[in-house]
């Protein structure tokens, strides 16, 4: 998710990450330290005519000295540009982010000289406009939770009717469960509703979280949350202190349109209040505010992995179920190790790859494979898979082939139906750890979907994968290793998983009933 910064923010993070006081760097480019004073406070933008920017980067990039200066310059790079792939050299990437915050800078100056003057009457405000800002007259303060919660989710619904501009971020914190997170399930469906509107008008959604060991806190956010998301338009934050506090503060701030500052005055809900705020003033603080605590206090939980980077993706994939722990895998088609690898070299062969792509496709296979028997009598391995997936392979032979590039339905003759299904049974039957379930439509409606993979390596790593309106190359790939969420995820598909049907679970069930259909598939096409 891209962020718009401004100029005086990104060279005041530079400089403060580096250690730069704003007189050696006046010094160094040889101009007055009052001017980089008026960059630093946001007084004054270096001009597109100057080679500012290019002696500032020059000298910033060579003092970075250790590898912590180079990850909070690459976690700051990401904010701003939404890119996991730099290729460019810490030089390049200083250069870009100042290059980026200065035209935002520019913009932004020049949205403001185009308001209207202030009229004569207000000239003694506008004097005194350092020291006292007045608010607008909508500005409120809103007393009892039931307001509170009525006037955050009418927040949020203006700005899901509003088009975005500048590719603004609706900012909301869950220290304190904000008030439509307050067991109202009713609540948090309208205002997940609310959001993906909001997402599909061109807003990005940042969340920041406060985890503790309240699973069931965690778990009722991972559900909240996770159709958010797919959309690849949310970014997660989480409080890098585990023990903060819970101070009774929350922030949903929108920008141009309002902003919310929950404050709790006593233990009882009803005497909840918050200030609700219009002016621009008063929201951009607000967002000014938030972002203190995200770089200050915070960390960020998701990572995001661009469409094209299928191999940091894969290798992370490879090295994260090589790891300790149980594993689950929830998605629409079957895991590729189910696959024998007779039928899977055919299936291959009908793609007609080059042959230095068919061995990277092999590999994988096989490094996959491997993974699975080396770790399977160790651990226990769940697969979660809808049950249309092997409804259409045994009725219409439709088989979701997922290999390196994405995914797509391949078509397989009876004698290869059965075959697969053969297969399915060894695994089953050989590895007692080794167990499948079919949800159906009553089991868990948010997960009931063809586009949605997801895989957990317990107390190790969860990876989303999306695939949006394609349906065969993932949109969104993203991975998780905070340690908090990762449990509360496992144990979120711990419960999907008690939810199912015994029928649809239970191992000698499904292999008495896929035997079932090996028989019928022999006897008519005999």
């Amino acid at each position: 998710m891209k962020e718009n910064i401004k100029f005086s923010e990104s060279l005041s993070f530079l400089l403060s990450t580096l250690d730069i006081s704003i007189s050696r760097l006046a010094k160094a480019i040889n101009v007055d330290s009052s001017l980089v004073n008026r960059w630093v406070n946001g007084k004054r933008i270096p001009s597109y005519k100057t080679n500012y920017i290019n002696n500032i980067s020059d000298y910033l990039s060579g003092n970075v000295q250790n590898s912590f200066q180079k990850k909070y310059i690459n976690d700051f790079y990401y904010r701003i540009f939404n890119d996991n792939i730099i290729e460019d050299d810490m030089k390049e990437r200083i250069k870009k982010i100042l290059a980026e915050s200065q035209g935002y800078s520019i913009e932004l100056r020049k949205m403001e000289l185009t308001k209207s003057k202030p009229k004569s009457s207000d000239k003694e405000q506008s004097s005194n406009s350092k020291q006292f800002i007045s608010l607008s007259k909508q500005d409120q303060l809103i007393i009892g939770s039931k307001n509170v919660i009525s006037k955050s989710l009418s927040l949020l619904e203006a700005a899901s009717n509003t088009k975005c501009k500048n590719n603004n971020t609706i900012f909301v914190s869950f220290i304190n469960d904000i008030c439509f997170m307050k067991n109202d399930s009713n609540n948090l469906i309208y205002c997940r509703k609310i959001l993906l509107r909001a997402i599909s008008n061109g807003w990005n959604i940042l969340f920041l979280l406060r985890l503790d060991n309240n699973c069931k806190r965690t778990m009722e956010f991972i559900n909240f949350s996770k159709l958010l998301v797919k959309t690849g338009k949310l970014s997660l934050y989480y409080l890098s202190n585990y023990d903060a506090l819970n101070t009774g503060k929350d922030i949903i701030a929108v920008p141009e349109i309002g902003a919310i500052f929950t404050i709790s005055t006593t233990n009882h809900l009803e005497n909840e209040r918050a200030f609700f705020f219009k002016s621009i003033e008063a929201i951009d603080t607000c967002q000014k505010y938030f972002r203190t605590l995200l770089k200050s206090y915070a960390k960020p939980a998701i990572k995001y992995y661009s469409t094209d980077n299928n191999l940091e993706y894969s290798e992370f994939l490879t090295r994260m179920k090589n790891r300790m722990g149980n594993r689950f895998l929830c998605k629409y088609g079957f895991n590729i190790i189910t696959i024998p690898e007779n039928l899977f070299k055919k299936l291959l062969s009908r793609k007609k790859l080059t042959s230095g792509r068919l061995t990277k496709e092999l590999n994988c296979y096989k490094k996959k494979l491997y993974s699975f028997v080396s770790n399977i009598d160790k651990y226990e391995y769940w697969d979660i898979y809808q049950m249309d997936s092997i409804e259409n392979l045994i009725d219409h032979g439709e088989l979701c082939f997922y290999s390196y590039g994405g995914m797509e339905i391949v078509h397989l003759e009876p004698e290869d139906i059965i075959k697969y299904l053969q297969n399915l049974i060894k695994l089953l039957e050989i590895y007692k750890n080794y167990n499948v379930g079919f949800l159906t439509e009553n089991t868990d409606k948010d997960l009931i979907y063809f586009d949605f993979c997801c895989i957990i390596k317990e107390r190790q790593a969860a990876l989303i994968e999306s695939y949006g309106t394609s349906k065969f190359t993932p949109e969104v790939r993203l991975s998780i290793e905070e340690p908090m969420l990762v449990k509360a995820l496992s144990e979120h598909f711990k419960d999907i998983w008690s939810h199912i049907p015994p029928v649809n679970k239970d191992k000698m069930e499904i292999i008495n009933w896929i035997k079932y259909q090996i028989k019928l598939l022999k006897s008519s096409h005999t």
